[in-house]
């Protein structure tokens, strides 16, 4: 399948790798994985969870099936689809700011790193760290509205939705 994280992650990793090796300033793709925890917080509550009251078929479909069925491989990972549209919108921004592909390298980069991280998370995959991941993020599948930093525990503390 298309959205299996096998054949994404490698996908993803590929397209960053060249995006950060062709830049004249591959030292900027450290700005894309520093924006990491953020993107991954704001995507998961607002744009993941926050379809659950705008929009609840849509939700279903694109995150709820995963909190169905947390250990289905075909429902793990973001549609190749929306992370290319997400991608090109992304990179046209730093385009236009004359900034250069490297952060949305460094970004898809880090992207690949939290797949793999949600893997071991669910005891998926090997990974630094997994069982503290596997905890915090076990208490998102049981409260919905609480843990959302799957990589990043610590923005959940630091915003106000970690769940004690």
């Amino acid at each position: 399948r298309l959205q299996s994280p096998f054949l994404t992650m490698p996908l993803w990793a590929a397209v960053g790798a060249v995006l950060v090796a062709l830049s004249p300033r591959p030292w900027l793709a450290l700005a894309g994985v520093g924006a990491w925890p953020a993107v991954e917080y704001l995507a998961h509550r607002w744009g993941m969870h926050g379809l659950q009251r705008l929009a609840p078929r849509l939700y279903k479909r694109v995150h709820g099936v995963h909190h169905l069925y947390p250990r289905d491989l075909s429902h793990f990972v973001i549609p190749v689809p929306v992370v290319a549209l997400v991608a090109v919108a992304i990179g046209a921004a730093l385009e236009a700011l004359d900034v250069g592909l490297s952060p949305l390298g460094g970004l898809l980069l880090a992207f690949v790193a939290y797949d793999i991280a949600h893997l071991a998370a669910h005891g998926l995959a090997p990974f630094p760290f997994a069982e503290a991941l596997r905890r915090h993020h076990a208490r998102h599948h049981a409260d919905d509205t609480r843990n959302f930093g799957v990589t990043t525990p610590w923005i959940d503390r630091l915003l106000g939705t970690r769940h004690s």
